[in-house]
């Protein structure tokens, strides 16, 4: 914010390279291809994730997706 960004989503720990790809796709698709609310956005990109790891690897641990937090407009 301070460097003069509007929107910033940050980790709010160091996280997996390969769940960050796979949460921060589905976010920028949606924020890119409509004027979605962004919050909105990274909460549906969460989900998303969370449906994944549920049906491909049998657990949900918050590590994988509860890491990025939205701040800005």
């Amino acid at each position: 914010h301070l460097a003069g960004a509007r929107a910033v989503v940050s980790a709010l720990w160091a996280l997996n390279d390969k769940a960050t790809q796979e949460l921060m796709e589905p976010f920028m698709e949606s924020v890119s291809a409509s004027s979605a609310d962004k919050v909105s956005a990274l909460r549906e990109a969460q989900q998303q994730s969370i449906r994944y790891l549920r049906m491909y690897r049998d657990h949900t641990h918050p590590y994988y997706w509860a890491g990025f937090t939205f701040s800005g407009s």
